[in-house]
């Protein structure tokens, strides 16, 4: 093979590339510290402590001087070399690789001329890297002793690291408690075995645990999460404790109920205020980063309950049973395949003593809902109602109605067969859904509607059932005060309700013994009800109950009026022909009621007016004169309209006319 000329200038490019590889492999050495020949604390020969094994050089110096002869494994004057390092852990492991030659390691603390020899090892061959595990105090400087069986070269790398802080429970990381996960970075890098501890019994632990500790919020509940860094699969285990060195209890352990494969594990009914332990270790001895936090599940059991306010109608509020747990000591809500999972509300019972406890959909998208009464959270509980789809979609209406005023209920809901999601929830009255919250119709002289509906009405209980109309459920109700005419008529009309029925009752009291006087079903409008009725006793107050036929809900409107009584409200205002001279016409304001239209102003208007309308002739004069009979002293108010129920403008209020009480 021939030879080829190389320029001097590419030879000098080539060797400038050869010497930066050179300087290239060498910077890729771990560290630059060179041990010394002889026992000295300076800062060439300070090896820094990891939280693994980290090589660092640790090459003999190129003189020797055998200045201590140390005892034990195997210990001589052959050379030797020298560095040191400061504690940051309870334990420490130093780790020297030879390049070749069989190694003694020795450890030392105190100051050179007085060191204190603290533990030696000599268990490998030629070759074989000797490492020694030793309880260190953090802050405390100990000097290391590499030894080599003979004169040999004895060059290599030396490891100094101790396990996380937190290796240990009487070391543990301070978890806070929030309202939310407020993660902090972990590691169990390095970290060891904790012997005499009940092991979790769940994500194949065998060794490296770090400890956290907490203490118990108030609700008695906690979420520990962990979340994925280079750890990737790892388990949680919660315990109680006498002492961080007592003795221990699991309460629950967690495989991969977190992100990814790592561990999330709850518990309830611990005890406000105490604290309690964490373990976290890798799925079968794994190693790594990751992130942990501790946060309340606020309402995951009954004395941690979000209280509802009770409003006329819905108004919701967030909720969410992510992370839950399942409630013990409570009775099973029998419905929509509850298994855990389950968040509570409270709420205190209004005067109509009936709760209607509504769920919407979020990312949980099929849930129930239980309601119950309690002796306290934390005493007996007994259910009263549970629902399953009665809501929007797949969630849940749960209705009671016969609750006590101003006692507090607690409200339990969960997903269908363990499903877990967001969702929001509200509570409010049904004010009409019994008798003693029913809704008053004043009784005029023509129809005047009012709104309804029986839409998440419940079923009366303790009161007579209606004899008509297929009654079942969905009830709702009315109340009117008979006027002096004994006379009076309940019509209602469709809406999104078209098929209905009435009962009219005489009642000693609200919540007291009913007497149905009248049921109807089809004598209304289409197929809704109408009852009119003579003979009733003027001044007494009687109940009407609407319901849907064979359990219908929907809107409809409803009124009670006493045809006998013209001229009760403007819309049934008495036509008064103007003539040339006064013709007087008879009339009464007997039984009539009041008009929700502004105080006239005079002659001490305090309502049971009756209503005229005239049309004004082409004088623009007209002049209205009553004269006194069983009524003798009134008082007379002219107005403007733009309709019978629209804007009413006062012109003129007219009290007593000279000696006459009567007004004109």
């Amino acid at each position: 093979m021939g030879y080829q000329h190389i320029p001097t200038s590419l030879l000098r490019h080539l060797h400038t590339i050869l010497a930066l590889a050179v300087a290239l492999a060498f910077a890729s050495t771990a560290s630059a510290q060179t041990a010394t020949d002889i026992c000295t604390y300076a800062a060439g020969n300070q090896y820094t402590v990891a939280t693994s094994c980290t090589p660092q050089t640790f090459n003999k110096p190129n003189t020797f001087t055998n200045a201590l002869l140390p005892t034990g494994c195997g210990a001589t004057s052959n050379n030797d070399a020298w560095g040191w390092f400061t504690a940051t852990g309870t334990t420490t492991n130093i780790t020297y690789t030879p390049g070749s030659g069989n190694p003694r390691i020795h450890l030392f603390s105190g100051a050179c001329g007085a060191l204190t020899q603290e533990a030696c090892v000599n268990a490998g061959a030629n070759g074989v890297a000797e490492t020694i595990t030793y309880a260190t105090t953090i802050g405390v400087n100990y000097m290391v002793r590499i030894q080599s069986a003979n004169n040999n070269t004895m060059n290599g790398t030396l490891c100094v690291w101790s396990p996380p802080v937190n290796d240990n429970p009487c070391a543990a990381t301070a978890l806070t408690v929030g309202t939310s996960c407020s993660a902090i970075a972990g590691t169990n890098v390095s970290a060891t075995a904790t012997s005499g501890i009940p092991a979790p019994g769940c994500a194949s632990y065998s060794t490296a645990d770090v400890w956290y500790t907490f203490i118990a919020p108030a609700g008695g509940s906690i979420n520990i999460e962990t979340a994925p860094g280079t750890l990737t699969d790892g388990g949680v285990a919660i315990y109680s404790a006498t002492a961080c060195a007592g003795t221990y209890s699991l309460i629950s352990c967690d495989d991969s109920n977190g992100p990814g494969n790592m561990g999330q594990a709850q518990a309830t009914g611990l005890i406000a205020g105490q604290t309690y332990y964490a373990r976290v270790w890798g799925n079968g001895g794994a190693t790594g980063t990751f992130t942990i936090c501790a946060h309340a599940l606020a309402n995951d059991n009954p004395c941690g309950a979000t209280a509802l306010t009770v409003g006329t109608a819905c108004t919701p509020v967030s909720g969410t049973n992510v992370a839950a747990t399942g409630t013990t000591g409570v009775p099973a809500p029998g419905c929509a395949s509850y298994s855990t999972a389950d968040v509570w509300y409270s709420f205190v019972a209004g005067s109509t003593g009936s709760i209607a406890v509504e769920t919407n959909v979020g990312t949980l998208t099929d849930g129930g809902v239980a309601i119950y009464s309690a002796t306290a959270c934390g005493g007996t509980f007994s259910l009263l109602a549970c629902d399953d789809n009665n809501g929007p979609g797949n969630m849940s209406l749960a209705l009671r109605n016969g609750l006590t005023p101003g006692t507090t209920y607690y409200v339990r809901v969960w997903g269908n067969g363990g499903a877990t999601g967001t969702f929001t929830i509200c509570a409010y009255s049904l004010p009409n859904d019994n008798p003693c919250g029913a809704t008053a119709l004043t009784v005029g002289s023509s129809c005047v509607a009012v709104s309804s509906t029986n839409a998440s009405a419940t079923g009366s209980t303790g009161v007579p059932a209606p004899t008509c109309a297929s009654y079942s459920t969905s009830d709702v109700w009315f109340t009117f005060v008979a006027p002096a005419t004994g006379v009076t008529t309940i019509s209602a009309e469709p809406g999104g309700l078209t098929d209905g029925g009435m009962a009219l009752y005489s009642a000693t009291a609200c919540n007291g013994t009913f007497t149905q006087i009248e049921c109807d079903d089809n004598d209304g409008t289409g197929n809704m009800p109408s009852i009119a009725r003579t003979g009733l006793t003027p001044g007494q107050t009687y109940y009407v109950r609407m319901w849907g036929n064979g359990g219908a809900t929907g809107t409809f409107t409803i009124c009670a009026f006493d045809p006998t009584l013209p001229g009760d409200n403007p819309c049934g205002a008495i036509a008064l022909p103007v003539g040339t001279s006064c013709t007087a016409v008879a009339g009464t304001n007997v039984g009539s009621t009041g008009t929700a239209i502004a105080n006239p102003g005079c002659a001490a208007y305090n309502g049971v007016d009756i209503w005229y309308t005239t049309v004004v002739p082409a004088s623009g004069i007209v002049t209205v004169q009553t004269f006194a009979n069983t009524l003798a002293d009134g008082g007379l108010a002219a107005y403007t309209t733009t309709a019978c129920n629209g804007t009413f403008t006062l012109l003129n209020c007219i009290d007593d006319v000279g000696g006459n009480l009567m007004p004109s």
